[in-house]
């Protein structure tokens, strides 16, 4: 028997040597199967058996009948039990979190299962696994990924022992979760396909829960000038940076700037970072150049790179195993303004992947003032910014707008220094943000304050003060603001006003710099540039229907605006664009909006136009450009397009065909019409393609064929095709009845049957032949689906049996003797004699035969001859021999 599984059924069916035994009596065949218990089976259950067999298999009547009959198994499992290793609570403190669990084979005997895994709720990337039974020796585990689910091997288990895992496991989420840790068995080998395994596999789990841990990060400078120094000498500050909280840190990081000035007014002569805080080993940072911003990446310092993160207090043994020092060695050029701060920021993130607390800080150091460039006096600025006593502050709106700005500055004496009075050295810069610009010709002035210039590409406006101002003076001047038209919107930008005078003969290593500049006071207000900002509601899409290599295309806009009113008329462009939502080639479509958006409003807008292409990234792109209507920003909206199409595909049955060894042929065609020709298709769910609309099928039933079109739209059709089904081929035996009398015995087909020998164009209903010699013969049969089928037979004419002997005693066996088998023969003759050659009898015809009598007496044992003669016009053969009579 061969025994085939496909998932819970097992089919056996005999070889093709298997034959049924004698069924004349009752019959018991048997079947004994062996199964194995899995993971994925039940202790108690049914087990259904069918079995089918064919009655009345060789007649003409055949039926196929099914034998059902139902069992309860008995099956018991081995037990297992999983618990956490130390506690249910895990600490989120560093980027991946270790889990311990206990495996436990409780079964009461049975030996090993050698084949045990642990399957990993998805939650959580596992990156690795150990075998910690054994602390002193952990063997690393196989760690499986299927469908995004690890499996993690643990290995064999004796009934009776333990074994402790621990996994470690990457996480992205920051809040609590629930990690689900189940284990699954098998006797013989581990799965080729974990996605494959029952849930009921997984009988044993447990829960641990993952507990993010807060992080936060901290900076402080820990040295840094305290007095004067000389222009391009060098100088340090020293930093440290600390991790304050449970949870480490990753991505340590530190930006180093200039305020107002470029990172060329200083030159970097090294920067170290010593980890742990004490050590005495210092490395090169890690540094990258953002602008004018120096990048200090302290996670790629060798130890904290080999950590993974800089500790927190959980993880951390000393207080210096959770800070880094970072080592300044700097030097001003003439490029420096004195007096200026050095402002750092300090970075980080979560082990969970969120910013730490503290991420962002902003701290400076003390100004850094440098010898021979003293500061004069103190100049303190007030800024009076566009509609500035709003409680929501000062503001400039919509494109092209303008506003005045009033700025009025005091002069006042440093104490310990010369009276305060300015010369022809002294200036001020309006440092504007980006979005405005400087009205030119503009600026007024009462107090002889003038503008030396304006440079628009730094949106600096620059003036000097008159000469002869002293302690407590104050000037003020004017000048307009423009908002500009082409984009940039702001909350809270620095709008700032920085006053400094112009040092000559500052020295540089014995040279002197060219101008040194001395800050003398500053002003900073915040100011909001508002204008519409529009943006997609999270409702706009698009479809493009294909009729006939046209393409309709429809936009279902829906915006948001989160700023300014916008009016009526803003101008839009279509693009077919790629995957990341780039214009691609020229506009397919322009319009213009036409309502207005109110501020905090949504608004829908339906738009059509056909085109002769398809955009085939599948993306169109919708633009609203800042340059040509008044918005915060250009709006770029990509957009996703729901390709769709007119195509129809219809079938229409043409034929089918029989032939006579059973198999029936049905042809249909598919008639695809609209969307885009050229078509293909396809009737095996879109795996292949044919050009051809035609399909010929072997079976009945319902057959769905996938029409594409030249863009790849599909559409699916369905035809019933019902073919004539159950014939069974003609077959047939000749069987001997009679004396040179032959039938044809014909199953199968479609009766009534013809037949006929040797001349299949002589067919008639007459089944029986006569064959008078012997031969090869050919019969043919056919049925009432003139299907005909033939076979040669060859037809054996036996010799007559001449009996050796006879006993004539009356027992009524061998009382008589004549030649037997000439039923054929009805002229045959037979003469008898006895040794003198004497005719003792002559028989002629069929129904004859000897008694051992020769004129009423009995004759004597011995030998007598015979003469016989068939007497027949095809086989005239004559006999002679001899027999023997016993009495």
């Amino acid at each position: 028997l061969t025994a085939t599984q496909v998932g819970n059924i097992v089919t056996i069916t005999p070889t093709a040597s298997f034959k049924n035994g004698d069924q004349r009596a009752t019959y018991f065949p048997s079947t004994r199967v062996w199964i194995k218990g899995t993971c994925g089976a039940i202790e108690q259950g049914d087990v259904t058996f069918e079995g089918q067999y064919n009655e009345f298999h060789y007649g003409d009547d055949t039926q196929e009948t099914p034998i059902t009959t139902t069992k309860e198994l008995h099956y018991t499992k081995p037990s297992f039990a999983l618990q956490s290793g130390s506690s249910s609570i895990v600490n989120g403190d560093a980027s991946e979190a270790t889990f311990d669990i206990v495996v436990t084979n409780t079964s009461p005997g049975g030996g090993a299962i050698d084949f045990n895994w642990v399957k990993v709720s998805n939650n959580v990337g596992v990156t690795s696994a150990q075998d910690m039974t054994d602390a002193n020796n952990p063997i690393d585990l196989e760690v499986k990924i299927v469908g995004g689910i690890a499996y993690v091997e643990v290995g064999s288990l004796t009934d009776g022992t333990f074994k402790n895992i621990q996994i470690k496991a990457g996480y992205s989420s920051c809040t609590e979760q629930v990690v689900n840790f189940a284990h699954g068995w098998d006797c013989d080998a581990y799965p080729t396909n974990y996605a494959n395994q029952a849930n009921l596999c997984y009988e044993n789990d447990v829960d641990l829960t993952l507990l993010p841990r807060a992080s936060e990060i901290q900076l402080k400078i820990t040295s840094q000038p305290e007095t004067r120094i000389t222009m391009c000498d060098p100088f340090t500050i020293e930093l440290e940076v600390n991790s304050a909280q449970f949870a480490g840190i990753l991505n340590p990081r530190v930006e180093f700037s200039i305020p107002g000035l470029s990172l060329n007014a200083l030159e970097v002569q090294s920067i170290k970072v010593g980890y742990p805080f004490d050590t005495a080993a210092l490395e090169d940072a890690n540094t990258t150049v953002n602008g004018q911003v120096l990048n200090i990446n302290l996670g790629e310092h060798s130890a904290i790179k080999a950590l993974g993160e800089l500790l927190g207090t959980n993880k951390a043994v000393t207080d210096n195993d959770r800070k880094v020092k970072i080592i300044l060695d700097l030097k001003t050029t003439c490029d420096f303004v004195s007096s200026t701060p050095l402002q750092f920021k300090v970075f980080g993130n979560k082990p969970c992947g969120d910013v730490a607390e503290g991420n962002g800080s902003l701290l400076y150091s003390e100004k850094i003032r440098i010898d021979g460039a003293e500061q004069p006096y103190d100049a303190f600025t007030a800024v009076t910014l566009p509609d500035d006593g709003n409680a929501s502050g000062a503001h400039i709106d919509y494109c092209g707008t303008i506003e005045e700005v009033t700025v009025s500055t005091i002069f006042s004496d440093i104490i310990g220094q010369a009276t305060t009075k300015t010369e022809d050295a002294d200036f001020g810069d309006v440092i504007m943000p980006s979005g405005i610009s400087y009205v030119d010709g503009s600026f007024s002035s009462t107090d002889n304050i003038t503008v030396v210039g304006y440079d628009a590409a730094t949106n600096v406006l620059t003036f000097q003060y008159p000469a002869g101002l002293v302690n407590l003076d104050r000037v003020n001047f004017t000048f307009n603001i423009i908002s500009g038209a082409n984009g940039g919107c702001a909350t809270d930008v620095d709008f700032k006003v920085e006053n400094y005078v112009i040092a000559a003969n500052v020295l540089c290593n014995g040279v002197a710099c060219t101008t040194t500049k001395i800050i003398t006071g500053s002003a900073t207000e915040p100011l909001d540039i508002l204008k519409p900002s529009l943006a997609d509601s999270g409702q706009t899409n698009a479809t493009a229907v294909a009729d006939n290599g046209k393409y309709a295309y429809r936009v279902n806009l829906s915006l948001v605006n989160n700023g300014l009113e916008a009016s009526t008329g803003y101008t839009y462009d279509i693009f077919c664009a790629d995957d990341a939502g780039t214009p691609i080639g020229t506009v397919i479509n322009s319009g213009t909006i036409d309502q207005i958006i109110p501020a905090g409003g949504t608004i829908t807008q339906t738009i059509s136009f056909d085109k002769d292409a398809f955009c085939n990234g599948g993306k169109i792109v919708f633009v609203i450009n800042s340059a040509d209507n008044c918005l915060c920003e250009t709006l770029s909206l990509p957009i996703d397009l729901n390709a769709n199409s007119t195509l129809e595909a219809t079938t229409n049955f043409l034929d089918s065909t029989f032939e006579c060894d059973g198999s029936v042929t049905g042809t249909f065609e598919v008639i695809a019409e609209k969307g885009s020709p050229d078509y293909q298709y396809s009737i095996d769910n879109g795996v292949t393609y044919q050009t051809s609309n035609m399909f010929t099928v072997t079976a009945s039933g319902d057959y769905t064929v996938t029409v594409k079109d030249a863009q790849g739209f599909t559409v699916g059709t369905t035809i019933t095709i019902a073919l004539e089904d159950g014939y069974l081929p003609v077959t047939f035996e000749v069987e001997k009845s009679g004396v040179n009398e032959y039938t044809v015995v014909a199953t199968g087909g479609l009766p009534p049957y013809e037949y006929a020998l040797d001349d299949q164009n002589s067919m008639d209903l007459n089944k029986v032949f006569k064959i008078e010699e012997a031969g090869i013969y050919t019969f043919y049969v056919k049925d009432g689906k003139d299907c005909i089928v033939e076979k040669e037979v060859e037809v054996f004419m036996p010799e007559i049996q001449i009996p050796n002997f006879f006993t004539p005693d009356g027992d009524g066996t061998n009382d008589r003797w004549y030649p037997k088998n000439i039923d054929k023969y009805p002229n045959i003759s037979v003469q008898i004699f006895d040794r003198y050659q004497r005719l003792l009898v002559r028989y002629n015809g069929q129904q004859q035969s000897w008694d051992g009598m020769y004129k009423g007496k009995l004759l004597p044992s011995g030998d007598y001859w015979y003469i016989i003669k068939l007497n027949d016009p095809v086989n005239d053969k004559e006999y002679k021999g001899s027999f023997t009579l016993y009495r």
